[in-house]
C-alpha cells in the first residue's frame, strides 16, 4: 500500500505517492524526483566514492643483480581520502643458496620497503602479498613501483603473476 507523500509535513505536494517520487527537501525548497533517477544518483556517487586502479603483470624474468622494475601504477589525481594499497605475486626463483630481492615504493622510488626472500626448493612458486594503508588530507596522484633483483647474475627470478591495486577506503 503507497503512502502519500503529502501526509509528510515538509512537502506542499497532494497525491503523490512514494511509489512514484521521492521528494528531496533541503533549506525550505521541495524537489521532486522519480526513484530511478535517485537511486541512480546515489550509485553513481558511491562508485565516484570507491575509486580502485590496478595494475597487473604476468611471465616476467628477472636475470639482473640489479634492481629492476617490475611493474608500477601510476594514477591521475585522486582525492584526498584513505586508501589501500595491496601487491601480489607468485613467482620462483631457480637458487636455493641466494636470495630473491623484492621492493616497494609508494612514492615514485623517494623511500623502499625491501624484502629479501631465499627459496627452499628451486621449483617452488612461492606467494609474496605487501599491504599498507596511505592518508592523503588533499588531492594526490599516486605512484607505486614494484622493482625485483637476483643475488648473482647467473640465477633466474621468474614472476609468473604481479598484481598491484589501490582503493580507496574511505
Amino acid at each position: 500500500m503507497a503512502k502519500k507523500i503529502s501526509e509528510l509535513s515538509e512537502l506542499a505536494q497532494a497525491n503523490v505517492t512514494d511509489s512514484d517520487f521521492f521528494a528531496i527537501v533541503n533549506s525550505g525548497s521541495t524537489k521532486k524526483v522519480t526513484k530511478a533517477s535517485f537511486i541512480a544518483s546515489v550509485i553513481q556517487g558511491i562508485k565516484d566514492f570507491y575509486t580502485y586502479d590496478y595494475e597487473s603483470k604476468i611471465n616476467t624474468i628477472v636475470t639482473s643483480d640489479s634492481y629492476v622494475e617490475v611493474s608500477r601504477l601510476t594514477t591521475l589525481s585522486r582525492d584526498a581520502g584513505t586508501y589501500s594499497v595491496t601487491n601480489s605475486m607468485m613467482y620462483s626463483y631457480d637458487n636455493t643458496n641466494r636470495s630473491a630481492f623484492f621492493r616497494f615504493s609508494l612514492d615514485g622510488g623517494a623511500n623502499w620497503n625491501e624484502i629479501r626472500k631465499e627459496p627452499k626448493d628451486n621449483t617452488d612458486k612461492l606467494p609474496e602479498s605487501y599491504t599498507t594503508t596511505i592518508v592523503r588530507t588533499g588531492a594526490d596522484i599516486f605512484d607505486i613501483i614494484i622493482q625485483a633483483r637476483v643475488e648473482d647474475a647467473t640465477d633466474t627470478l621468474t614472476i609468473y603473476k604481479l598484481d598491484i591495486m589501490l582503493e580507496r577506503k574511505k
